[in-house]
């Protein structure tokens, strides 16, 4: 039989294993909530300061951006971006024109241009990643369209469709003016999902004397085992849309941003309609002939008080906008006060 003092010591142990044990477990979960907070801390901090950059790059024209991003990916939408796996909501694209592909990762590449239709309306941003590829199918167009992205893309002009079988990308895409290929069978891509590889299929349909600011149509595509899937079709009007274009993802994207220029633009060509009202009715300019400038301005606010984005709308859009440059030229010549 075990002796009084021995029952005690035994006791003794077994407690100190167990409180020593619940202790442990404890520690292992603050050290889990310790880390799980740091980690939410750093995408919260991560993500306002992307927001920062996003808008440093919208205002920043015609310059070239690089972020080195921690392991982390970027889904972009045409209204919001977020981290993906993130707890937190996303931030609000609402007020931007972003064109991107949907997932950026690694390194961000961000650069901007100024929308002039004919007037400043809005800065395009676009977003990119070196790791994605873009692959120009050889021609004068496609030289052409190349050299005026910025100098950091990822861009290759190629004499043929060739894979592009490298882990760094993680899309492809091939810009072309000619004809497409029958199948996917021309490569190799282990490395990459059949979704992340894609052919824009551009046809200029006006002005291509004055390419890249054209009016044209392009038809996305998509690899789907071997083949090719028709996945949508835009309209470009000039060189700030096509760039959108080779940027956007899908159609759908690129429409949705497409349609908040058009708003904008209804929203200046109504500022730059109150100004030239003022000017028309200042008696000092009575010699300016200001008529046909007011009747294309007032065409503008209407046409983009309902937005579309199929091909004639786009054509009225860039008709309107041709009309007004050529009022402001003249009035510039006349030395009266511009529209713009």
């Amino acid at each position: 039989m075990l002796k009084k003092a021995e029952i005690s010591l035994q006791f003794n142990w077994i407690y100190i294993i167990v409180v020593g044990s619940i202790i442990l477990i404890s520690g292992f979960a603050v050290v889990s909530n310790i880390k799980k907070t740091s980690i939410n801390e750093l995408i919260l901090d991560l993500k306002l300061y992307l927001d920062t950059i996003i808008n440093d790059i919208q205002l920043d024209k015609e310059s070239e951006h690089t972020v080195m991003l921690p392991d982390i990916e970027i889904e972009f939408e045409c209204n919001s971006f977020s981290i993906k796996d993130s707890e937190y909501s996303s931030i609000s694209l609402l007020d931007n024109i972003l064109f991107s592909p949907n997932i950026i990762k690694r390194t961000l590449l961000g650069y901007s241009l100024h929308w002039n239709i004919p007037f400043t309306t809005e800065f395009f941003s676009y977003i990119t990643s070196p790791n994605v590829k873009y692959a120009f199918l050889d021609s004068e167009h496609s030289r052409t369209l190349m050299d005026i992205l910025p100098n950091n893309t990822n861009k290759e002009l190629a004499a043929q469709y060739k894979d592009y079988n490298e882990e760094k990308n993680y899309k492809v895409r091939y810009i072309n003016f000619g004809n497409l290929p029958q199948d996917f069978s021309f490569g190799d891509f282990r490395y990459i999902d059949d979704g992340d590889v894609s052919i824009l299929k551009i046809n200029i349909i006006e002005n291509e004397d004055s390419f890249p600011d054209s009016i044209g149509k392009i038809t996305y595509y998509k690899k789907e085992d071997n083949s090719l899937r028709n996945i949508g079709e835009i309209n470009f009007l000039d060189k700030a849309t096509l760039m959108a274009s080779i940027y956007s993802e899908i159609p759908e994207i690129y429409n949705c941003n497409l349609e908040k220029s058009f708003k904008k633009l209804n929203i200046m060509a109504t500022i730059k309609m109150d100004k030239l009202t003022e000017y028309s009715n200042n008696p000092h300019l009575s010699s300016c002939p200001y008529e046909q400038a007011i009747d294309n301005l007032n065409n503008m606010i209407l046409l983009t008080s309902n937005v579309k984005t199929d091909q004639n709308y786009v054509t009225q859009v860039y008709d309107l906008s041709k009309s007004i440059e050529k009022e402001n030229k003249l009035l510039q010549r006349l030395s009266c006060p511009q529209i713009y």
